[in-house]
C-alpha cells in the first residue's frame, strides 16, 4: 500500500522503471529498501544516493531533496492519524 503519492517513484517511472525491482536491481539494493526510501520510511546513503540519482538522471541533493518531502508527507498523515 502506498503511503505517499512522491517524486521519487515518479522520477523512477518517468525514467522507464516501471517497477521498483528493476531500479533496486541496477541500484543495487533490495526492492523493499528502495520502496522505503521513497515512501521516506528510510534515508539512503551517500553512495546510494548518487546510484538512485544517476539512475534518475538528477542529483544526489534531488535524490535527498524528494526523500526528505516524502518524510515529512509521512510524518504529518502520521501525526493527524493520531490526533483522530
Amino acid at each position: 500500500m502506498r503511503l505517499t503519492n512522491n517524486k521519487l517513484s515518479a522520477r523512477r517511472i518517468k525514467a522507464g522503471y516501471d517497477t521498483a525491482l528493476k531500479a533496486a536491481q541496477k541500484v543495487k539494493c533490495s526492492r523493499i529498501y528502495l520502496l522505503e526510501i521513497e515512501e521516506g520510511l528510510a534515508r539512503p546513503s551517500d553512495a546510494l544516493a548518487e546510484r538512485i540519482a544517476k539512475l534518475l538522471g538528477v542529483t544526489p541533493a534531488t535524490v535527498r531533496k524528494d526523500n526528505e518531502a516524502a518524510r515529512r508527507d509521512l510524518l504529518e498523515r502520521q501525526l493527524q492519524q493520531l490526533r483522530s
